[in-house]
């Protein structure tokens, strides 16, 4: 089993919109998301609904290198997300000497999707990595998640490689520099 969550006394607003450290209460919101096939859908295409053991063994693991958050929005809990040390090799030995980053999240309620709430998440997320020395930020997004992308862009991600799943649909790195100059991921 994993450590506990760890967390932090970090909370980041915009407005109505806050990102609160998750905590070990967290779960039952936690859950329902990482059961809702919509939502997986969006997160991971081929991916079937996590049991609570399993759901808590990736937010503990994950929380361990990351800053893992609540979404908020008018007092209520409407998704989750995380700004991690990057954990793709296939990224960091094309920068190796680069502080990179890597932005997940989903909007697990879906009255809350489509309202641009996302963006500004992301907006948030960019604006505390580049606040903690990181060199890059990366979003991976599925290429079917067409939403997902533009809420990156719209923050300044540009596209910089294509990865092939194993159905051949691709994965999509998004990337955004501390000086706004990304190039290209070369493998």
């Amino acid at each position: 089993m994993a450590a506990l969550l760890r967390t932090s006394n970090i909370v980041l607003r915009d407005d109505d919109l806050i990102l609160r450290p998750l905590t070990e209460h967290d779960w039952p919101p936690l859950y329902r998301w990482n059961r809702d096939l919509e939502v997986l859908w969006f997160t991971d295409r081929a991916a079937e609904p996590f049991s609570l053991s399993k759901t808590q063994e990736i937010y503990r693991t994950v929380s361990q290198q990351a800053h893992c958050f609540i979404i908020k929005c008018q007092g209520r809990a409407i998704g989750e997300c995380w700004l991690q040390r990057m954990n793709m090799a296939r990224i960091l030995s094309t920068r190796p000497d680069e502080d990179c980053r890597r932005i997940d999240l989903a909007i697990g309620e879906s009255r809350w999707r489509g309202r641009g709430l996302g963006t500004r998440v992301i907006g948030m997320l960019v604006r505390f990595a580049f606040e903690d020395a990181a060199d890059t930020v990366f979003g991976i997004v599925g290429e079917h998640n067409r939403r997902s992308i533009r809420a990156f862009e719209k923050n300044g991600f540009r596209e910089v490689h294509r990865e092939p799943d194993a159905d051949g649909a691709f994965m999509i790195d998004l990337a955004l520099s501390r000086t706004s100059r990304v190039s290209p991921i070369t493998m």
